[in-house]
């Protein structure tokens, strides 16, 4: 087999197997990553849902009559908006009555409540064993669905009410909208590994050329010299130092050729003194033998211009791949800047959120009401604080969060303006820096924690501290701890149905994090957690 083809299969072998390999391992992480995004997706928007009724609502139902129709279809309404806002299938919750489950609210499958087409108040649910998991471990449940309206994404998040009966909110989305989000990215895929496949090959081709075009040209060569001995009329194109040794010995071979003769010239010019016949016609043959010398000479000189003109070559190119790193260079800097812009937009995005639902308070009259709408814009915030640190920073995949939390103390109590004067909040946090995957919960959990202690820790002009902790290592652990009037005796945290708390523990779990309390001098929440992307 000829060297070219040698080099060449090897290097088309390598390039496909990582390109398959490039293929594989892309395609496994965009779906897992997308999945996690959309699981996460559709726990918050169950979590919406509940949010958008009243907290006793559970609590008060007993039989078919408990809700009136406009009051259920009121709650239809809001949730198809919702449905059509998050681009989601359904959302509804069910609730177990005398052994069966019965629907407490729904949306339209036409997201049209004039149609009548969604599911009544205290309707049973024709498929009981879809809910028999999430009912009976109380565990928030991912399954897929399928039905006569397609196959659905579904996530089943389980409550208790204050009688300690069974009920659950659902958000679903079509599987179909999901394979439209990845069909993008598969034609990206293969457009990029084409392109990949197709350079690949052509370097192949051409190294394998480059590589054993002089080797086999020196070979054929200097097979021909040790043959024929020195012709003048060959030429030997030599690239590379491997080349040159080869040259060399060569050279080496054919001066030893060379020598040889000469040594016989000698010893018959000793033997023959007398022949001047045989003597002329061995200085012909030296004078031969000094042409094929000089030929040699111009060939050597030949392969010097040669080199000369490979070097000017290389010159070129290491000019274009300069140009070419430039360029590159110049391509970061420009998607570094879209980065930063896209952060910006998106606070400044969360920041109008944040102003429109103040204008909305205004207009309410209610304490209780108002008191969710600043919550919720609490929440916006501290997420909007943190696209603010990302595009602030050098470094746009990760946020100082010592620094975020000055700011997010600041600001809380800032919404809490009654409290600037009686309450301090005091930061004992690590020189540490998170990903936006652990920094926005973490940022939550902080934010809904910290406003509990400022609501209800310190009543009337009541003096206390707020402290927050974050420690470094194998484990990170955050801790929020006050010293006001704790927590009421058996208050259980984990079941509660305040959303604040609820968002805490769904948040701990979605940083596969372990949350502990103590109601001892005042309330402290400690939650550990384990990042490698930190």
């Amino acid at each position: 087999m000829k060297i070219k083809y040698k080099i060449l299969i090897p290097m088309s072998l390598i390039i496909l197997v990582t390109t398959v390999i490039f293929i594989f391992i892309d395609f496994r992480h965009h779906n897992d990553a997308l999945l996690y995004g959309i699981d996460r997706k559709l726990e918050v928007s169950a979590l919406l849902a509940k949010s958008m009724i009243p907290e006793n609502y559970h609590d008060l139902i007993s039989d078919k009559n408990s809700v009136s129709g406009d009051v259920y279809n009121g709650i239809v309404n809001r949730y198809n908006k919702t449905c059509r806002d998050l681009n989601l299938e359904y959302l509804w919750s069910l609730m177990i009555i005398d052994g069966k489950i019965v629907f407490t609210t729904a949306t339209s499958p036409g997201k049209d409540v004039s149609r009548g087409d969604h599911a009544s108040f205290f309707d049973v649910h024709s498929d009981p064993q879809a809910y028999e998991q999430a009912f009976s471990t109380m565990k928030i449940t991912y399954r897929i669905n399928k039905n006569q309206w397609g196959e659905t994404r579904v996530v089943l998040i389980p409550f208790l009410d204050r009688n300690n009966r069974k009920y659950l909110f659902g958000a679903s989305m079509k599987l179909s909208n999901i394979d439209e989000i990845s069909k993008d990215f598969i034609i990206h895929i293969i457009i990029v590994t084409s392109g990949i496949l197709i350079i690949g090959i052509f370097v192949s081709f051409f190294v394998a050329g480059s590589l054993s075009r002089p080797i086999s040209d020196l070979s054929s060569a200097a097979e021909q010299i040790s043959v024929d001995g020195i012709d003048r009329r060959r030429t030997v194109a030599i690239k590379g130092s491997h080349e040159v040794e080869s040259l060399s010995k060569s050279i080496e071979a054919m001066n030893d050729s060379i020598k040889q003769k000469i040594d016989d010239l000698e010893e018959e010019i000793d033997v023959r003194k007398g022949a001047q016949q045989e003597l002329s016609l061995k200085n012909m043959e030296l004078e031969a033998l000094n042409e094929e010398l000089t030929a040699a000479m111009e060939e050597l000189e030949a392969t010097n211009e040669e080199f000369q003109t490979q070097n000017s070559a290389l010159i070129e190119s290491h000019t274009e791949l300069h140009t070419s790193r430039e360029e590159i260079s110049k391509s970061l800097i420009e998607k570094n800047i879209l980065l930063k812009e896209i952060h910006h937009r998106v606070k400044n995005n969360l920041q109008v959120i944040t102003s429109l639902l103040d204008l909305q308070s205004v207009n309410i009259k209610d304490d209780y009401d108002r008191g969710l709408f600043l919550e919720s814009q609490n929440r916006v915030h501290s997420m909007a604080l943190i696209h603010e640190k990302l595009y602030q920073s050098e470094n746009m995949s990760e946020i100082n969060f010592r620094e975020y939390l000055e700011d997010l103390s600041h600001e809380l109590l800032n919404t809490y303006h009654g409290k600037i004067k009686t309450v301090t909040i005091v930061n004992d946090c690590v020189d540490v820096k998170l990903t936006i995957d652990y920094a926005i919960p973490c940022a939550l959990i902080i934010n809904e924690l910290v406003s509990n202690s400022l609501k209800y820790a310190f009543p009337g002009d009541m003096r206390g501290e707020i402290r927050i902790t974050l420690t470094g290592g194998d484990h990170f652990g955050l801790t929020v701890s006050d010293n006001g009037i704790g927590l009421p005796v058996g208050f259980d945290y984990k079941s509660t149905g305040t959303l604040g708390l609820q968002l805490v523990n769904s948040l701990t779990r979605q940083i596969r994090g372990e949350i502990k309390h103590e109601n001892i001098g005042g309330t402290s929440f400690s939650i550990t957690f384990k990042t490698d992307m930190i």
